[in-house]
């Protein structure tokens, strides 16, 4: 049995939309999409690192 959700399928989905070349986001490629700061997006979602894949970052947000 997977662990995913509905929601994380719908997300990965939509940012799979957003960012049809990309693999990896950086916190400003996330801050714009989401219409953030870029400060609150780091510490939210970019704990120690400058880039996040599409799938981690659609589990976050889910």
């Amino acid at each position: 049995m997977s662990n995913e959700t509905e929601s994380y399928r719908n997300n990965l989905k939509m940012l799979c939309e957003a960012f049809p070349n990309k693999k990896l986001l950086s916190s400003t490629d996330v801050a714009k999409w989401a219409g953030l700061d870029r400060r609150t997006v780091s510490k939210h979602y970019f704990t120690g690192r400058k880039l996040i894949s599409l799938p981690e970052l659609a589990g976050k947000i889910s």
